[in-house]
């Protein structure tokens, strides 16, 4: 068979894919539309889609990254404040005095208190002799009652401050005073600091609680503060120090005796309880030399509030 001629074409005509389709095929199988513009639309959405989803992540890194510096700051601050702590805590006792909250206080940094003495005091500390004049202080019997012997050799401060515990009502044992202010039982002195830190705030007694304040200052006290104190029914903390040793010794102030002078009354005795084992056997009492009261270092006045 011959091969039938291809169709003529002509301008217009579309391309001949063989015979041209009747009307009625045409309209079945219409020509394809251009299809550029959608897909065009279709791309710009997805790069549209995809820079947002690199913008969101950008912004959750940034906020990570923010968050972690945040926390990593805190705890660099935690960190200094706690270490600055420890240092505090480890800085002798001579050298916190200087940041000691005594508002009042202006002494330089005295020697920590201990317990050297182990024997009556030298024969060149003049005993002080009671006249007949006027006594001021704290009953003899409540202070036998509230006496206490340091139950350790460089205690003398514990005693000390449970014997003016014991005379507002308070009753805490040498062991736990010793806890509470070094946060450990040992057998060390104390400095001011310590002292400062264990008498004030409120405490618990046998009426309820009480507040009380302390106030260090420098030397002995004066004979007005000594007066008004013991009036009060408030001893006076005392710090001794001895010219032959190296630490001093706590004893407590219970009552002053005076007699008239040219110029007014004057200080002729000063009663101590001190917690020295050897005066244990008369509950720490004995009469202070004025060579004693007049070299002591410093001097702590408590209220009760």
């Amino acid at each position: 068979m011959k091969n039938p001629k291809p169709p003529e074409l002509r301008p217009g005509s579309p391309p001949a894919l063989g015979p041209q389709l009747p009307p009625r095929m045409q309209r079945q199988f219409p020509q394809p539309a251009a299809t550029t513009k959608p897909i065009r639309r279709i791309v710009r959405r997805q790069q549209a889609r995809g820079s947002s989803q690199n913008t969101t992540w950008l912004i959750a890194g940034t906020v990570t990254v923010l968050g972690f510096m945040i926390i990593g700051g805190i705890l660099l601050v935690g960190f200094v404040n706690t270490e600055v702590h420890v240092r505090q805590r480890s800085v002798p006792a001579e050298q916190t005095k200087r940041n000691s909250t005594a508002k009042r206080a202006s002494s330089p940094s005295p020697a920590p208190m201990a317990s050297p003495v182990t024997e009556e005091p030298p024969s060149d500390h003049t005993q002080t002799t009671v006249g007949s004049g006027e006594q001021i202080g704290i009953p003899s019997d409540l202070m036998t009652y509230c006496a206490a012997k340091q139950e350790k050799q460089n205690w003398c401060w514990a005693a000390c401050i449970q014997m003016v515990y014991s005379t507002q009502g308070i009753k805490v044992s040498q062991e736990d005073i010793v806890e509470e202010t070094l946060g450990v039982v040992l057998d060390v002195p104390a400095g001011p600091q310590h002292f400062m830190d264990a008498l004030k705030g409120w405490k618990p007694s046998q009426s309820g609680r009480k507040s009380l304040e302390a106030s260090i200052f420098e030397g002995p006290p004066p004979l007005s503060l000594l007066t008004l104190s013991l009036e009060s029914k408030n001893p006076v903390i005392l710090a001794l120090q001895y010219p032959d040793q190296e630490v001093g010794h706590g004893v407590v102030i219970t009552a002053i005796h005076l007699e008239p002078g040219p110029e007014g009354k004057v200080l002729r005795g000063v009663t101590v309880r001190d917690p020295a084992p050897i005066f244990a056997a008369r509950k720490g009492k004995r009469e202070l030399s004025p060579k004693e009261f007049y070299n002591a270092s410093w001097h702590i006045i408590v209220n009760s509030l």
